[in-house]
């Protein structure tokens, strides 16, 4: 009885600390507005000139020449907090270049990158400003006309050079995000990217573009409580 008098006195007294830690618990919003997953699709277009220079000698260039085309992307945010976030997106896009070719050089990249986003709510609460900052990893193949090669003033065939690469580079972005009252999200956004190119035949030693697109965004577990303690 001395003993069970004891276990009585001590859970008495641990008791009310008990109950506070499972009404804290079950009450807590452990996941709320917190992963956001976005599908983004627009447009790119190659920057630089036409023309570069190899060993003094002017020659087109084959990137930059390319006509602008469509890109897609998706991506997933954590939502650390109301101004930050981070996560992971995946774009793609093809570009062709017509000019002066028997037929057209190509161009295709798939980017993976880590986003890193600063926010920040303006005009009205329902508006979020945002800038990315995205290093890069691509896989870039392409597709480049070299031209004709000739023997005794006569053509033997076509030279290409095609390559399949694996590239850093880099991509900033601005963007606006709105949202009405539940988990979807319209969101625009522009910006510019650049990447390592190793063609060492051609002028051309980096590549950069500007995209410009829009989508959807929505936002799991919106607003999901998970309750351990309910009376």
């Amino acid at each position: 009885m001395r003993f069970r008098s004891i276990d009585f006195r001590f859970l008495r007294g641990i008791l009310p600390f008990i109950l506070i830690l499972f009404s804290e618990m079950g009450f807590a919003q452990l996941m709320s507005n917190k992963i956001d997953v976005s599908l983004l699709y627009g447009t790119v277009a190659p920057l630089g000139k036409k023309v570069g220079q190899i060993d003094g000698i002017s020659v087109p260039t084959h990137f930059a020449s390319a006509a602008r085309s469509q890109n897609k992307s998706v991506r997933v945010s954590y939502n650390y907090s109301r101004l930050f976030s981070f996560g992971l997106n995946i774009g793609q896009f093809s570009l062709k270049n017509v000019k002066l070719k028997p037929s057209p050089e190509t161009f295709d990249l798939i980017e993976i990158s880590p986003v890193f986003t600063l926010k920040k709510k303006i005009l009205t609460s329902l508006l979020e400003a945002r800038f990315n900052l995205m290093p890069t990893i691509s896989s870039y193949k392409s597709s480049i006309y070299m031209g004709d090669i000739e023997y005794k003033n006569s053509k033997s065939e076509v030279n290409w050079m095609k390559t399949t690469q694996l590239v850093p580079g880099m991509i900033a972005s601005v963007g606006l995000v709105g949202k009405e009252k539940g988990p979807l999200g319209i969101m625009a956004e522009c910006g510019v990217g650049f990447f390592r190119d190793n063609q060492k035949v051609t002028s051309e030693v980096t590549n950069s573009y500007f995209f410009a697109q829009i989508g959807i965004s929505y936002s799991l577990f919106y607003n999901k409580r998970y309750y351990l303690y309910h009376e």
